[in-house]
């Protein structure tokens, strides 16, 4: 949470500064005016987002990820595996590790990749704040504009990588030295 902060902080300076230079003071004024007409209307979403979050990254569990994806196999394991990349709560930090226990589960590579692009492309758990902090329309635009990319993403590492598994992608693209780490 730190790291974050201090980025933000810096960000925050630098467009000040660049507003100051821009309009000067009382375009700076202007700017924490908005700032301040903004916050009472949003607060109120942005917590019930992050209730919705927080129900998410109790009610989505590896273990059934898992049972999903042995579950089905074809398209409905491309279908399941987006949805639940899409489902999949947390930063990078929680899904990474993951991932990398699904990497020695020996699954076809396209699935591997089909959840990683369902997280990034679809992320559910960031819905709630997008909608709070854009708008419905726009947040729902979005998601309909980007729903086929994990399913096409799924389609292109079958045509290039057919039957290859999670286990031979990466012995055979990793980096020799970095083979034996875990």
């Amino acid at each position: 949470m730190r790291m974050p902060f201090v980025i933000l902080s810096i960000a925050f300076f630098v467009m000040t500064f660049i507003t100051y230079l821009v309009g000067g003071w009382n375009q700076v004024t202007e700017g924490f005016q908005v700032t301040l007409e903004t916050i009472p209307p949003t607060i109120p979403l942005i917590v019930a987002a992050f209730f919705v979050i927080g129900q998410l990254r109790v009610t989505i569990k590896e273990d059934a990820f898992k049972k999903w994806i042995e579950k089905y196999d074809g398209f409905k394991a491309v279908l399941a595996t987006a949805l639940l990349g899409g489902l999949f709560p947390g930063p990078p930090y929680t899904y990474y590790p993951f991932l990398h226990e699904l990497k020695e589960k020996d699954l076809p590579v396209y699935l591997y990749y089909t959840f990683l692009a369902g997280k990034h492309t679809y992320d559910l758990t960031r819905l709630p704040m997008e909608i709070s902090l854009i708008s419905p329309p726009i947040a729902l635009l979005r998601n309909v504009i980007t729903l086929p990319i994990p399913l096409l993403m799924a389609f292109v590492y079958k045509m290039f990588f057919k039957d290859m598994t999670t286990l031979d992608f990466f012995k055979k693209f990793t980096h020799p030295d970095r083979r034996d780490r875990s």
